[in-house]
This record gives structure tokens, C-alpha cells and sequence, in this order.
């Protein structure tokens, strides 16, 4: 009976939980797993990406995902009727012989199911913190525990015994919390720690592949590599950046100059002030005139070399300013339109940008009364799109991020997100 009750857990198997394995013994080995995984890399893998895409890919892989228990899913509780085997106390039922043994009677099985998240494996490891005593038998399945209990039928007429059977689910539950809150702080020990060791190990297994490179260069002897059907990971399980799988051995001179681009986003921030000063102004400009007026303060600085509507990679993007060595500063301009759209407008800045083009920018137009709550908002919605890190707020209005760019896999772009208000005080506006 008690194994037909399991059907209403997916997949469900009795156990004890938090017992079959040590925790610690577990995590012990992961080091050892990663470092077999970085081998994997290719060295042209190691050599063409930034190390910090790989770091997070590595990460997302290894990362485990702690246990988080919903409340009861009360749709799912179930009671069913059948034969039960009942442990007959010696004491309370004077047996003859004066053992207690189990029998077969009439019964009850209650089952309550909680929906969970997280790594199923961890229920089966024992914390660093754990219960001398052991913790209440559960089933559990893909997503989902199960606590069942088991009652003869004339104990179910006993005076409150419905509230005595809510008491030692609620006991039971918070015994079960207790051991999972136990797990998951040793989890974020580990997903910390071992997030900042793999960096250093990609660094070190880098400088191995480059002391190779350049021996075979020294000698002139041609490094060979393998090849592969696709230069892109496509995300598969949790969210892997792509990467590029070929090296190339020339030189790499890209990228325009850190103070030149300090000193475009100093220019955009000043001509955007200045627009938000007399908004009024420029209340019946659309979006195309809006950036004419950014690209007209860019071209006094730059002689001119600021150009809207440029073809570059896979489109035209709203302001280039090129570089002698074709790196450019490309930024795309939006009207605001809701933070909904912020994903496909990052999506479309990344297909301008060549593998020369590291340094980016995202400028936005806002008529909103409530500019501010936009702002503010802006550096959640940057935070929850997979491909975009390190987010730091620079100013109420402007953030500093890093795009795992899809045009050039394992490439990271510096972008900066700026955003203007130009609300109007006039009224219908």
C-alpha cells in the first residue's frame, strides 16, 4: 500500500534524508573535477577567449544550486485506504508472549507533497551541522517531497487526531527546513570559494599554453590545431557564454584607447545634462534627431570622425567613431519603451560590434515623469540578462557592465548604459 501511495510523487523513493553522504567528502572532490574539466579546454580555446568568460562557464557548470522547499501543495494532498501494517506495543495491547510486533489492519495513508528547487542529490548529503537524532522519513522525486504517514483505521476516530496529525507535519517539516538551511550554507561556502579559484587556474594553465606557443614560434614550427564544425557552445544546461575554439597567432592591436573613451562618455554626459536642462526643446525631436544632436557635440571634439547610421558587422548602428586601427566606439540610442525591450536592444548593439570593438555604450531617451524609478530600475533589469556582468552603478543615470558578446564568442565588451531625461513640463506632453 505504502508503495502505491509513492505514485503521487514523480518518480519518488523512500529514504532518510541528509545521511548516505558526507557533505565535506563530497565538496572535497569538486577541485579535482574542475581542474579535469579546464584540461579540457582546447589550447586555442584558452588562448582566444577572455579568461573571464570561460571562469563564468566553468562556474555555471560546477555551480550547485541549493535546496529551496515551497510551501505544501495542498492540491496534492491524498488520503487512500488499504491494509497497513500497524506495530502492536506490547504494553498498550498485553501481548501474550510480551513482544510487540507489526500486523496488518485496516488503515489510512496520508501523504502531503512540497514542491522544491535545487539540487536533488544534496538530500542524500550529511552538513557540517546535523540532528543526532535521525530526520522523519520522506519520498522524494523530480521536484517534489513527500511526507506520508500511516494510521489504522480506529486511531482516525480518536478526538482530535486530525490536529495531532497537522502537529507532526509541521514538526516534521521544520526538523526537514532545519537540514536543508544546514546544506545550503555549506553549499555557499563552496560555490564562493571555488568561483574564485578557477580564474587563477585558467591563468596558470594560460601561461602554460603561452610558454608552448612561444617555444613554437621561437623554432618556427607550426602550432597545429584541432577542428571543429562551430566556433559557438550553443547554452545547453544553465547559461554558458559562448566561446571561440581557434586561435589566432597575430598580434592583436584592437580596442580604442581608454582615455578616448573616457572622454566620449565625458562628451555624451555633458550634451545629455544640457538637453536635460531645456527639455522642452527638444520635446518634438525624435530618436534619429535626438543622437544628430549627441553627434554634433561628438564631431567638435573629433573632427568630424562621428558618423550616424554606419554599416558595421550586421547593420547600422546610430554613432561610430573609428579608430586608426578600425576599432570603433559604437553606441546604439533608444527611447525609452520599457525594460521589456532593454534584452533586444542589447542583442542588436552586440551584432555592430567586430572583434575589434571592445568598448560600447547604450544611450536612452526618457519621457517619464518617474525618471528616476527608470533609473533606479535599470540596474535590476541589466543584472537579469544572462549575458551581461559585473554591473556598477556610476551615477544615478549611467551604468558600467560587461557583455559576453555572441558576435565575437569569448569576447567581453566594456558597455556603459546611459540614460537622459527629457520628460516634458508641458502639459499633454
Amino acid at each position: 500500500m505504502r508503495e502505491d501511495a509513492l505514485r503521487n510523487i514523480k518518480g519518488g523513493i523512500l529514504m532518510r534524508p541528509f545521511e548516505q553522504y558526507e557533505l565535506h567528502s563530497v565538496l572535497q572532490e569538486q577541485p579535482v573535477k574542475i581542474q579535469a574539466r579546464i584540461d579540457k579546454f582546447t589550447d586555442d580555446e584558452i588562448m582566444e577567449n577572455d579568461l573571464n568568460i570561460l571562469a563564468h562557464n566553468v562556474c555555471e557548470e560546477f555551480r550547485i544550486e541549493p535546496i529551496v522547499l515551497h510551501e505544501e501543495d495542498k492540491e496534492r494532498r491524498s488520503v487512500k485506504n488499504g491494509k497497513i501494517q500497524k506495530w502492536f506495543d506490547p504494553v498498550r495491547y498485553w501481548m501474550p508472549d510480551g513482544r510487540g510486533a507489526y500486523r496488518e489492519v485496516d488503515g489510512v495513508t496520508l501523504t502531503f507533497v512540497f514542491p522544491f528547487s535545487g539540487s536533488q542529490f544534496l538530500f542524500q548529503c550529511r552538513a557540517s551541522h546535523f540532528y543526532m537524532t535521525r530526520f522523519p522519513e520522506i519520498s522524494i522525486g523530480q521536484g517534489e517531497v513527500g511526507i506520508q504517514y500511516q494510521y489504522a483505521t480506529e486511531d482516525t476516530r480518536e478526538e482530535g487526531w486530525k490536529e495531532k496529525v497537522l502537529r507532526r507535519l509541521e514538526e516534521d517539516i521544520k526538523m526537514l527546513r532545519q537540514g536543508i538551511e544546514w546544506v545550503n550554507a555549506d553549499i555557499a561556502e563552496y560555490n564562493l570559494g571555488f568561483a574564485q579559484n578557477v580564474l587563477s587556474w585558467l591563468k596558470v594553465r594560460r601561461s602554460k599554453v603561452e610558454a608552448y606557443y612561444n617555444v613554437a614560434k621561437m623554432f618556427d614550427v607550426s602550432v597545429k590545431k584541432n577542428e571543429y564544425g562551430s566556433r559557438i557552445i550553443s547554452p545547453v544546461k544553465r547559461h554558458i557564454y559562448p566561446i571561440a575554439h581557434h586561435h589566432a597567432l597575430q598580434e592583436r592591436t584592437f580596442c580604442i584607447e581608454v582615455a578616448n573613451y573616457e572622454e566620449i562618455l565625458a562628451i555624451l554626459r555633458n550634451t545629455g545634462a544640457t538637453m536635460e536642462r531645456t527639455p522642452n526643446s527638444y520635446r518634438s525631436m525624435g530618436e534619429e534627431d535626438l543622437r544628430n544632436v549627441l553627434l554634433a557635440s561628438l564631431n567638435s571634439s573629433f573632427n568630424g570622425s562621428a558618423t550616424g547610421e554606419a554599416f558595421r558587422n550586421n547593420g547600422k548602428t546610430d554613432i561610430c567613431i573609428e579608430a586608426e586601427t578600425r576599432a570603433a566606439f559604437v553606441a546604439e540610442c533608444k527611447m525609452w519603451t520599457g525594460e521589456k525591450e532593454v534584452a533586444a536592444a542589447i542583442a542588436q548593439l552586440d551584432s555592430y560590434l567586430t572583434w575589434r570593438d571592445c568598448k560600447t555604450a547604450l544611450i536612452y531617451f526618457v519621457r517619464r515623469k518617474d525618471f528616476l524609478s527608470v533609473a533606479k530600475k535599470m540596474e535590476s533589469v541589466l543584472q537579469h540578462q544572462g549575458n551581461i556582468s559585473q554591473v556598477s552603478m556610476i551615477d544615478t543615470n549611467e551604468y558600467k557592465c560587461f557583455l559576453a558578446s555572441t558576435s565575437s564568442p569569448g569576447q567581453r565588451k566594456e558597455m556603459r548604459v546611459l540614460m537622459f531625461n527629457l520628460s516634458s513640463d508641458v502639459k499633454g506632453e
